[in-house]
């Protein structure tokens, strides 16, 4: 007999969290300066790869969208 082991199913409130902190990360324009080492070519914000991303992960301040969207 085989024993698997169970698949682990991401809860709303995860799924929820793992949107909102994929859309903070991909407000930013990455351009990647190293090997594994980026910087946001509107905020100067820096990341790299072995760092996580959560949805405590900020918004980039000078995304021309965001700026058009928050003045209105």
């Amino acid at each position: 007999m085989i024993k698997r082991i169970e698949v682990y199913k991401r809860t709303e409130k995860e799924l929820e969290d793992h949107s909102l902190a994929e859309w903070a990360f991909d407000s930013h324009n990455w351009n990647e300066t190293f090997p594994g080492y980026f910087t946001c070519l509107w905020c100067g914000i820096r990341h790299t790869s072995v760092q996580g991303i959560t949805k405590e992960f900020p918004l980039c301040k000078e995304n021309p969208i965001l700026k058009k969207l928050l003045l209105r």
